[in-house]
């Protein structure tokens, strides 16, 4: 799959500045507008490039220091 890089960026963005701390892949869905196809290759790149981290069944947000 192939995404652009700023689409990436603005979902880093987004979870950078919302108070959500941990979220489920359905919430992540949801708020996004994706369905699983694409959900779960987003969240595991977001966890390969330390924006996000699983924790079980969620995702915590990695927040940026600074």
């Amino acid at each position: 799959m192939i995404f652009s890089a700023a689409a990436i960026q603005g979902m880093k963005d987004t979870l950078q500045t919302s108070e959500v701390e941990r979220f489920s892949v359905a919430e992540f869905k949801q708020r996004f507008g994706l369905s699983r196809k694409f959900a779960i290759p987003l969240l595991e790149h977001l966890d390969s490039t330390g924006a996000t981290r699983r924790i079980g069944d969620l995702r915590q947000v990695v927040r940026r220091r600074g």
